[in-house]
Formats: structure tokens, sequence, C-alpha cells
């Protein structure tokens, strides 16, 4: 068995309802286990410490005078061995390794033949353009802005 604790920022705006006043069951969702998500309210005093579980992981938070002052999260692992290498921790996303699929592909047979006239690409289609009309449906009007000075 292992027991895991830290701090961390409150997550009982997750638990909330829609009512804002009343006791802490009138506002926010009850729960008095930990395989539920909700606030356990034998164990919590409004003014207080308001006791709570969200994914299986126990959260206290402190009020001082109505005030936030901190919250600790407690993860209690009943199937804990010598290799820690279990699925028994929750999943954590990390997005600073969002689209992040595998090693980049090198292949050197492939050459880009870039045009030295991208830079006068608008004008150069400019010359298979008649008249004004031509000008408004040439590749669904998305190429050329028009302003009507009128």
């Amino acid at each position: 068995m292992a027991l895991i604790t830290g701090s961390t920022s409150s997550r009982l705006v997750e638990l909330e309802k829609y009512s804002r006043i009343g006791n802490l069951s009138q506002r926010y969702f009850t729960s008095s286990t930990i395989l539920t998500d909700g606030v356990n309210l034998i164990t919590s005093t409004a003014d207080t410490i308001i006791n709570y579980y969200i994914g299986g992981i126990e959260y206290f938070d402190n009020y001082i005078n109505s005030q936030y002052n901190n919250s600790t999260f407690v993860i209690n692992i009943l199937n804990a061995t010598a290799d820690i290498q279990q699925d028994n921790f929750p999943i954590i996303k990390d997005f600073s390794k969002g689209n992040v699929i595998g090693r980049p592909e090198v292949k050197s047979d492939v050459f880009i033949v870039r045009q030295s006239l991208s830079v006068f690409e608008q004008q150069y289609r400019l010359r298979v353009i008649n008249n004004l009309s031509e000008l408004n449906f040439y590749a669904g009007g998305g190429n050329f802005k028009i302003i009507d000075n009128i």
C-alpha cells in the first residue's frame, strides 16, 4: 500500500451545481465514498474544510474566514508492489507533447523546385483575366481582394 500526498489548486468547481446559495449538498454534488465523485458531507464543514473526491483522488480544501487557503490531495494505491510501473496512477495529459507521433522520416530523393515568381504570383494570374466579372469568379473569388472605390 502506498500513499501519495501533495498540494494543488482547488478542483471544487468541477462539482458545482447551478445553485450558488444554500448548504454544501445544495451547492455541490455529494458522495460518501471515493468511488464516486462528490463532496463528502460527513467529513466536510462549510466554513473550514471541504473534503471531496474526483477520479479516485481525495481532496481537502481549507478555508479561513471564507477565503480559500490551500488544497491538498491524497492518493491511496492499494496494489503497490516493488514494481511501481502499474496502471494504478491517474492518466495525466501532457500538452507539450501534443501532435508528436514519432520520429520524422527523412527522404533524400525528394527535391522541391520553388518558382522564382512567387512574389508576383497574383499579378501573374491577372494575364488570364479579361474583365472584372472574371476577376470576381476566378478560383471561387478568393484570390483577389476587390475594393469598390465608387
